[in-house]
């Protein structure tokens, strides 16, 4: 029996162990569930640290056997976030291993790479050199924000973001955290967040509009965007006049600022739309009568 065999028998015993904690604790007395709620959460951390090991195991024999039985895709995959969200990296390291448990099955390894991997890494310039050269090597980058957008994590994403503009990879993933923020307690690192949420609205050289966080807007032409009113593209003053702003004096903020973007999605995508088009055809109209002009001298 290997390693991973008996790792994965323990696995079943405690899951096993577990359902039946679960159902005993339903039928138990209000006064005893305190006992079932013990045991639940110190199966749930042996359940925890049993799959780190199945996936430390299926890493080992998928980098180190000198010839493996079969052949394994490996899919790097870096996580960018800053400190505060640690809680959630373990969580999500958890989650890559389990998966790993089922596709190594199908001869798919996910290698998660995060910035401890490089704590003891000799580098020339700068550590965060070796992050994002680290970065350019993956097939997806994944980053997690909550109530700040690091200077770090910002550069790993623009890493990213510009590696896949030049070759299409690495897939690019952004998640925020919902974390209720006080309208009079705004700090720098909030308004950090949101300046990189701000960013990500309108990302031009993929033809995407983000307007909120269940709704995109995708096959935007780079046309459009070079309509400009003033020092800004017809869309982006749009996308400005009607975004939430948060009044500074906290009076107003708290009585009167009512304004909610979600009551008039469907009016700004609409004319989003319209505009879109006005611009695309202002810009072919203005190619066109340059063209000319060119060719009459």
């Amino acid at each position: 029996m290997t390693l991973i065999e008996i790792y994965q028998n323990n696995k079943t015993k405690i899951e096993d162990e577990l359902k039946s904690a679960y159902d005993d604790m339903i039928y138990a007395g209000i006064n005893t569930q305190g006992e079932y709620k013990i045991r639940i959460r110190s199966l749930e951390k042996l359940l925890e640290d049993v799959n780190k090991k199945i996936a430390t195991q299926v890493k080992t024999e998928v980098f180190h056997d000198a010839e493996p039985e079969q052949d394994v895709k490996i899919f790097r995959l870096f996580l960018a976030s800053s400190s505060e969200l640690k809680p959630e990296r373990d969580q999500f390291e958890i989650f890559i291993n389990r998966e790993n448990n089922r596709l190594i099955n199908e001869n798919k390894f996910l290698r998660l790479i995060v910035w401890e991997d490089f704590i003891d890494a000799l580098s020339k310039t700068r550590l965060q050199d070796e992050y994002n050269k680290a970065i350019r090597e993956c097939d997806l980058f994944i980053s997690l924000f909550n109530t700040k957008a690091g200077p770090f994590t910002e550069e790993e994403f623009n890493t990213a973001f510009g590696q896949f503009k030049e070759n299409g990879k690495p897939l690019v993933y952004t998640y925020f955290k919902d974390t209720a923020t006080e309208l009079n307690n705004v700090t720098p690192e909030t308004e950090s967040l949101i300046k990189f949420k701000t960013k990500l609205k309108a990302l031009k050289d993929i033809g995407v509009i983000q307007l909120d966080e269940n709704t995109e807007l995708h096959g935007i032409p780079k046309q459009a965007w070079e309509y400009k009113l003033g020092n800004r593209s017809a869309l982006e003053w749009i996308l400005d006049q009607y975004k939430e702003k948060k009044p500074s004096d906290p009076t107003i903020a708290e009585k009167f600022n009512t304004y909610r973007f979600a009551d008039y999605k469907e009016h700004v995508i609409d004319l989003l739309k319209r505009v879109c088009t006005v611009s695309v055809e202002t810009i072919k109209v203005v190619r066109e009568i340059h063209n000319y002009q060119l060719t009459e001298l």
